[in-house]
């Protein structure tokens, strides 16, 4: 495994995330008891954690409202983007960059977790599976 992404979920872990790597190694699903699960992986040379949510067939049948949630949840983060993929499956994602650092990533962590509360409680929730 990345000692980078190691570290990253040493960090995690003292947050309560549990990490279970793929057969590889070079993917870590990380679980927790009250938060968002998410899979981390190394890309361009930092850690992009994902949280991957299927998309009930309401999303398609108000496909313009579904998309303007989403938009204005991107003009509203601090940290995450959020979109959905060719399969019409949700994502919310961010790419953190080495070095790594406690502090820092610790605060990147609240604004992660800040993200997911405006998430949940903008309602988008009703699109999701």
């Amino acid at each position: 495994m990345d000692p980078f992404l190691e570290q990253l979920a040493g960090h995690l872990a003292f947050l309560g995330y549990q990490a279970e790597p793929n057969e590889s190694g070079e993917v870590l699903r990380m679980s927790h008891p009250s938060r968002a699960d998410f899979t981390m992986r190394m890309y361009l040379g930092g850690c992009l954690m994902t949280a991957w949510y299927g998309t009930r067939p309401q999303a398609l049948v108000e496909r313009e409202a579904f998309l303007e949630a989403i938009n204005a949840l991107n003009a509203r983060a601090a940290v995450v983007r959020y979109y959905v993929d060719d399969e019409f499956d949700f994502a919310a994602e961010m790419l953190y960059l080495p070095p790594y650092d406690r502090v820092g990533f610790g605060s990147v962590m609240d604004l992660w977790h800040r993200d997911f509360s405006q998430m949940f409680e903008s309602g988008l929730n009703q699109y999701l599976s």
